[in-house]
């Protein structure tokens, strides 16, 4: 698909230029993620306005957005604070600075293309009925803007179709931009676009405010000099990804794999409301412990997953879980930030060949192994993180053993994103990264009843190799779904 690039604007806060130069330190577990991008996002709408009036319109609502969060325009930088251990030496950690001549401006970019948007919309009807479809044909790159050289930053790409309609690709590369932060900023500025141009009067219940010192603040509350060697032991116990540990394995340590770069390919399953409630039914029913509905789902997606590498001659994997911790520690919503980590989980397929395969099975290993996190686990990461540097942006990870990565961003808004009256027919996550699956729920339609979160169905997104795929595509457990593939 050729895409032209018609005109690239700077985006700024209205209030940009009466900002004071401001800092504030990224709370150690969130400077742990600070240079991983969250997933870029693209959004098709199938009709439009008049497009330069709506260009106009976006770019204003945008600006007033960043008002609301101006720290999306300020940079990462690397300082030192004094070590907890040892005063007189120093370790790493990473601020955020705004309201300086170092801020970056929003990049959005105008593009068009001689494509119809109907060419790029899954094959079938949603919430109709299950299926599967191979979209890696049809290349959605050229609707993102291109990746930055030199983080932090958004880019916002618009791109008209010769039908009509147009995408929205939504790219937050900043180091404040976790998950929910995403969520809430697209919350807002739905909420601002309808106000200034379609009417609207809605009002957010929370809004958004950042207050990093509050978790900090939670362990200063705590005696350290008592407690603090049984923390540090408890945080080292717990199967947490981190910088300087990728996997599960060797002691923790980080191993080089042997397993080399596969072409991975981007597939979509959508299972309609009323066959993720069967399927939650079933699995909860026959499980001695209570399961919430989204582990129930993680461990049917991994079991099909090591079932389809079982018939491609691969091995069982673990699983890299990116969970939020916030209401342990009783974040408010609306407050922005972390914690959120990554937890690393085996399907214990050493003991039993069968336990990697069996849904139950694995979405027990999910609860018990989140089971473990409560708020005194969460001070104890973030007290065991004080004494080591926050890691920057030229730190290079060993890549660690081959997993599943799952990320949900059910609950987070992303589905209810509008520009007023203007709302997206289907929305896509994009990356390549070996064996990521997102969920995410469909967008509302017409005619949809119930009042379960998952009433407009669920989307699964995920990279796989074609072996891999053709196996997953052919589980018993997936019998009920179409299988398309776009040439």
């Amino acid at each position: 698909m050729k895409v032209d690039i018609v005109k690239v604007h700077e985006v700024w806060p209205r209030s940009h230029q009466n900002l004071s130069p401001q800092s504030a330190n990224l709370p150690v577990v969130d400077a742990w993620y600070a240079y991983h991008r969250t997933v870029p996002t693209i959004y098709l709408f199938k009709q439009t306005n008049e497009q330069r009036e709506l260009v106009a319109q976006i770019i204003e609502s945008l600006s007033r957005t960043l008002d609301v969060f101006p720290r999306f325009v300020g940079v990462l930088e690397g300082t030192t604070h004094p070590d907890p251990k040892d005063q007189k030496q120093q370790v790493q950690r990473t601020i955020v600075k705004w309201g300086t001549s170092s801020d970056r401006a929003v990049e959005f970019t105008e593009a068009r293309t001689k494509a119809r948007i109907q060419s790029l919309l899954p094959p079938a009807t949603l919430n109709k009925s299950s299926f599967m479809w191979d979209y890696s044909p049809i290349s959605l790159r050229a609707l993102f803007p291109t990746p930055c050289s030199q983080p932090p930053g958004i880019r916002i790409q618009t791109t008209t179709f010769a039908c009509g309609g147009f995408s929205l690709g939504i790219d937050f590369e900043h180091g404040l931009a976790d998950g929910y932060t995403a969520g809430r900023f697209l919350e807002h500025w739905s909420l601002i676009h309808g106000q200034l141009f379609h009417s609207g009067n809605g009002v957010l219940k929370n809004p958004p405010s950042w207050q990093p010192d509050i978790f900090n603040d939670q362990l200063a509350d705590i005696d350290l000099h008592e407690q603090g060697p049984s923390l540090l032991e408890r945080a080292r116990t717990l199967p947490t990804r981190g910088p300087y540990r990728r996997t599960l394995h060797s002691n923790g340590s980080d191993i080089v794999s042997n397993f080399g770069p596969k072409k991975m390919y981007n597939y979509l399953l959508h299972i309609p409301a009323k066959e993720v409630g069967h399927k939650l039914a079933e699995l909860q029913s026959k499980s001695s412990m209570r399961l919430t509905d989204q582990a129930a789902l993680i461990g049917f997606f991994w079991a099909c997953l090591n079932r389809a590498r079982g018939y491609s001659k691969c091995l069982p994997i673990d699983l890299h879980l990116a969970t939020s911790l916030r209401w342990l520690l009783g974040v408010r919503d609306g407050l922005l930030g972390s914690p959120f980590v990554v937890v690393m989980i085996s399907p214990d397929a050493d003991s039993a060949p069968t336990n990697s395969t069996d849904p139950i099975n694995l979405a027990v290993r999910v609860t018990n192994t989140l089971n473990q996190y409560d708020d005194t686990a969460i001070h104890a990461i973030a007290y065991d993180a004080s004494f080591t540097d926050s890691p920057s942006r030229t730190l290079m990870p060993k890549r660690g053993d081959e997993h599943m990565e799952f990320s949900s961003v059910a609950h987070l808004g992303y589905d209810k994103f509008s520009l007023g009256s203007l709302r997206p027919s289907f929305y896509f996550p994009s990356s390549s990264i070996p064996n990521l699956f997102v969920l995410t729920e469909a967008v509302p339609s017409g005619g949809v009843s119930g009042n379960t979160w998952y009433r407009n169905g669920l989307n699964l997104f995920f990279n796989v190799t074609e072996d891999v795929f053709e196996s997953f595509a052919s589980d018993p457990a997936l019998a009920q779904c179409e299988v398309y593939q776009d040439l």
